[in-house]
């Protein structure tokens, strides 16, 4: 469906794309593909999706967002896909989750291949998204309840977990951008409820307080507070001791900027 959101705050739908499989089409991951996309599989500024089906082929589509009806096949069902239900694009990477053989990568002459990780072994895959800051894909898993962070080389760490995921979370794990701050979007079906991370650090020991990557009167009045409160976090010179050193410390910090 496309839905465009009007001024007086309505949103008209629009059936947009339904020429996916053919009897059997259940598109579930979505995803633009970038303007600097640099393969040659994808177009740039087009979009992907894949399309599980449910008791047929798994493929993956591209089509327009300006021109409805507009899809066109790029991987057909050749049992190198399981039960694939999210696409990311970033550079030349196009990833795939796959429910049952964890993260999968597209090529440009549209072979499928496996993502080796470590330090942990995917068996229920729902969503996956590239950073914006690095080649580093974030997955969430619904078996292991949690958000990975997974290098190009196929190094995993935890991120999140706990979040009452399992089932049914396709497409689950967004990422968004302001240039300042970046914050993780992660749903969860069975306990309705959408979670919101920043994963910005602070650009310098000064940068106390959100938003971070940036040093304003936030970041000030948090020091203060701390400064009140004896807290560890104001004790500049860590000395044990709160100060005019403490304040010094914090202004010099705070005035050479991130």
């Amino acid at each position: 469906m496309r839905v465009d959101l009007n001024p007086d705050g309505t949103a008209t739908e629009t059936t947009w794309v339904t020429g996916f499989h053919s009897g059997d089409d259940d598109p579930v991951g979505i995803t633009p593909v970038p303007m600097d996309y640099s393969g040659t599989l994808l177009t740039p500024g087009m979009m992907a999706s894949t399309d599980r089906g449910f008791n047929g082929p798994n493929e993956v589509w591209t089509w327009s967002p300006t021109s409805a009806q507009d899809e066109v096949l790029i991987r057909d069902d050749n049992a190198t896909l399981s039960d694939t239900v999210d696409i990311a694009v970033k550079g030349s990477v196009i990833a795939l989750a796959d429910r049952t053989e964890g993260v999968k990568l597209l090529a440009d002459d549209a072979s499928v291949s496996v993502l080796t990780t470590t330090g942990v072994t995917f068996t229920e895959a729902q969503g996956v998204v590239f950073d914006t800051r690095s080649m580093d894909l974030l997955v969430i898993d619904a078996d292991l309840d949690a958000a990975y962070r997974v290098k190009p080389t196929g190094e995993a760490t935890l991120m999140f977990s706990g979040l009452g995921i399992s089932e049914t979370n396709w497409g689950g794990i967004n990422i968004s951008d302001d240039g300042t701050t970046q914050r993780i979007v992660i749903s969860s079906i069975e306990n309705d409820r959408v979670y919101v991370f920043s994963i910005t650090p602070p650009c310098s020991d000064a940068d106390l307080a959100g938003p971070f990557g940036e040093l304003n009167f936030f970041d000030v009045s948090a020091f203060l507070s701390a400064y009140n409160a004896m807290e560890p976090e104001a004790d500049f010179n860590g000395d044990g001791i709160f100060n005019f050193f403490d304040v010094s410390g914090f202004l010099s910090v705070y005035n050479a900027g991130c």
